[in-house]
């Protein structure tokens, strides 16, 4: 018996949001706030789930990010 199923498919055939095949993101996310513990916290959970995440901690650094230019150290 072949298993014809794909990496993100349970058992039952029914696709799994979340797995994602290796490799694979579900897209992009920035992350903007002055709270470092929120923006790390939301970092990790995007990033669990397949986001790709830039996270900054102020709207100038976020609007930088946005626009391909690095932020001021």
């Amino acid at each position: 018996m072949t298993n014809n199923t794909s990496p993100n498919t349970v058992s039952n055939g029914v696709n799994d949001p979340t797995q994602q095949p290796t490799g694979t993101t579900k897209g992009n996310v920035l992350l903007i706030d002055d709270d470092n513990f929120l923006v790390d916290m939301y970092a990790v959970k995007f990033k669990q789930s397949g986001f790709n995440v830039q996270a900054t901690l102020s709207a100038a650094d976020g609007l930088k990010a946005l626009h391909g230019t690095s932020p001021k150290s």
